[in-house]
């Protein structure tokens, strides 16, 4: 019998895991989960500041986004494909920058031309929407509403 060390109940071997060297660890299995570990440094991620655990510098979530297979197209433009679907990483880093969807009208600038430079810094949002006409009262009507989507405290 052992006591666990979290839990204080006296349990059998076999409810313990044991180490390499034989000897059985100080913390029943139920209660090993909770148990924090001493042997796992908790660091954060350099993407987005959540716990990572310290053989890599970004958490599991960041860890996968950044796995997938960039590139730079013959644009240079950094791409990637996911499920089929072409994507662009300067648009994505802009549709996390929003936290929302990029709208069809919408283009994300590089400031400094450089394509692969995908920075939040050097991005900037575009939109290409513009009215149709010259007349006073359609120009009108279009940025009333382009000022209710992208600034609707300067109509309060």
């Amino acid at each position: 019998m052992k006591t666990c060390k979290k839990c204080g109940t006296d349990k059998p071997i076999s409810q313990f895991y044991v180490r390499k060297d034989g000897t059985a660890r100080n913390v029943c299995k139920p209660c090993n989960s909770s148990y924090p570990r001493n042997d796992l440094k908790s660091n954060l991620c350099q993407d987005c500041g959540n716990p990572s655990s310290r053989n890599s510098p970004r958490c599991w979530g960041c860890h996968s986004e950044n796995r997938r297979k960039w590139r730079t197209d013959k644009h240079g433009y950094v791409v990637s494909s996911k499920k089929g679907k072409h994507l662009s990483q300067h648009r994505e880093v802009m549709k996390a920058h929003l936290g929302r969807e990029l709208l069809p009208d919408e283009n994300v600038h590089h400031k400094n031309g450089i394509r692969d430079d995908n920075r939040i810094e050097n991005l900037e949002l575009w939109s290409r929407l513009q009215p149709t006409g010259q007349r006073v009262v359609d120009k009108t009507e279009w940025a009333i509403a382009w000022l209710k989507q992208y600034a609707p405290e300067v109509l309060k």
